[in-house]
């Protein structure tokens, strides 16, 4: 995924204030939507901090939920479902919604559905995966600082 984010460096540059905005809403839009959900169900306090990380890479999910007071292989396990969907559902959703753009589809599928899901890009689109890739690690910084403070605020 690194000679993709190389030969559009341009593009990711042109783009940066839309990257950064993107990946801080789509991670406040991600921890809010679980814990809200998780809560409505009926969720354990502990799984619901498992959950929040669900987008973000396996080890630094694990790192976040542990440090929240989660359940790591609980968390894994979402990380891992979370991305089997993005890869087999993102571009569907997406193209449902009426999302063309590459940069938008990169992100999205990114931001919600990491590595697993970036790779479903790569049949589709340089751009996308250039995108998904640098929102991998946008998402994972913006999680890692922002669930904390945003499940304090919701409790």
């Amino acid at each position: 995924m690194a000679l993709p984010l190389v030969r559009n460096f341009k593009v990711l540059c042109q783009h940066y204030k839309i990257l950064l905005s993107g990946a801080v809403v789509g991670t406040l839009a991600g921890i809010i939507s679980i814990t809200l959900c998780a809560k409505f169900f009926g969720a354990s306090e502990q799984v619901v901090l498992s959950l929040v990380p669900k987008s973000v890479t396996t080890p630094i999910a694990m790192d976040i939920s542990a440090g929240l007071g989660g359940i790591p292989p609980l968390t894994a396990a979402c990380v891992i479902f979370t991305g089997i969907f993005g890869a087999m559902c993102g571009h569907k959703i997406l193209a449902l919604a009426g999302v063309k753009n590459d940069i938008a589809i990169g992100l999205a599928i990114g931001a919600s559905s990491h590595a697993l899901g970036v790779s479903s890009c790569i049949s589709k689109s340089g751009l996308q995966v250039a995108i998904g890739s640098l929102a991998i690690a946008l998402v994972g910084i913006a999680t890692a600082l922002l669930s904390a403070p945003v499940i304090h605020l919701l409790n």
